[in-house]
């Protein structure tokens, strides 16, 4: 039996290494899985408090360097720029296109869309961190049952790791597509058609609390119900459930057919006029004061 993360795992280990508090990002996305991602990552340096300006600068700009070397699948990155306050948290900001959306892997800790084609007529876009495909087992009743404490333990402890590293905890990601939906799960319609999907270390720590307000009973189902989903556990379903209204992870199914929403040929050719430029600034030596890298990554 395999022993997936689930979601509060995930986002506790992964966001709490990133050092991440806020993160907002915007998906575009054409009908052949190519896109771009608008993102904006604020993340605390770890420092020590006694070094000087530059220091807290040269962190900062290898802090950008390593979120452009460790993104997979990414042709081209434009608009970046980042900025370091007077207590070291970084904001990164920068736009990364992407030929093959289930290519993409931006490694910043948070979950990503990713896609599922069903045939020739409809497109799926799913918000979840992919993983081998599942085997089905069959937990008896009793088994289930058996297995309610360990569970318990293992809700308290990651709602006390939620309470120590997440209550601050924003990442809101928007998805913007060709066509209208013929389907959506636990996401959130904008005023302009775009589809919302907010995480926030508050509601991860309600739906704890929440869960472990039902009875045995209740666990025991969904230890069932996860195993026949081949899930050792039953966290990530209960999660999605408080979290998105269901138990799947938020979806948008759409038909293959639409027109682009952009040219990415195009725009990709003119963010590589400013590629060379923006890595050779990411290169530069200390400098006196706090820089801010923007467009091609000229100090401002």
């Amino acid at each position: 039996m395999r022993h997936p993360l689930t979601l509060a795992a995930l986002l506790a280990v992964a966001l709490a290494q990133a050092g991440c508090i806020e993160q907002e990002e915007h998906w575009t996305l054409n009908p052949d899985g190519s896109g771009k991602v608008a993102l904006e990552h604020r993340t605390l340096l770890t420092i020590v408090r006694s070094e000087p300006g530059p220091t807290v600068l040269e962190r900062a700009r290898r802090k950008v360097r390593d979120i452009l070397a460790k993104a997979e699948g990414v042709d081209v990155w434009s608009n970046v720029e980042f900025e370091v306050d007077e207590e070291a948290w970084i904001t990164f900001r920068g736009t990364a296109y992407f030929r093959d959306l289930n290519r993409l892997r931006l490694h910043l800790g948070g979950l990503e869309w990713n896609l599922t084609r069903r045939g020739d007529e409809s497109l799926v876009f799913v918000f979840e961190r992919p993983r081998p495909a599942a085997q089905p087992f069959e937990l008896t009743l009793e088994e289930a049952l058996d297995r309610v404490p360990e569970q318990r333990r293992s809700a308290e402890q990651m709602r006390s790791a939620c309470v120590q590293l997440l209550p601050g905890l924003t990442t809101q990601s928007t998805l913007e597509l060709f066509a209208e939906p013929s389907r959506k799960n636990g996401v959130q319609v904008q005023p302009d058609g775009c589809f919302l999907v907010e995480i926030t270390g508050r509601k991860l720590i309600e739906a704890f609390e929440q869960i472990d307000q039902q009875d045995d009973a209740w666990h025991a189902q969904k230890l069932q119900l996860a195993a026949r989903q081949g899930n050792d556990d039953a966290w990530e379903a209960m999660l999605c459930e408080h979290l998105f209204g269901s138990s799947e992870w938020p979806s948008v199914e759409v038909p293959s057919t639409g027109a682009p929403l952009f040219d990415y040929a195009a725009e990709v050719e003119r963010a590589r006029a400013g590629d060379e430029r923006l890595r050779d600034s990411l290169r530069i030596g200390e400098v006196d004061e706090p820089a801010r890298l923007e467009g091609n990554g000229e100090r401002r």
